[in-house]
């Protein structure tokens, strides 16, 4: 999963529920950890992205755990 399918998934109306657009998101941030190891400036950089998207995300009880 990347930013772009993500992005046109949103544009086309593909998602069903924010659950699924969340669950993508996570994704999203995996994979770039994934590929590009957690001590890598993209994972870093991954890593702090997400816990903003998390703490947004809970903020507007989109994410609850």
């Amino acid at each position: 999963m990347d930013f772009g399918t993500v992005k046109r998934k949103l544009t086309h109306n593909v998602y069903s529920d924010v659950k699924e657009f969340v669950e993508d998101m996570m994704l999203v941030f995996s994979n770039c950890v994934l590929y590009n190891s957690s001590e890598s400036d993209l994972g870093r950089l991954s890593n702090e992205i997400q816990k903003q998207f998390e703490e947004s995300a809970r903020l507007h009880g989109l994410l609850t755990e």
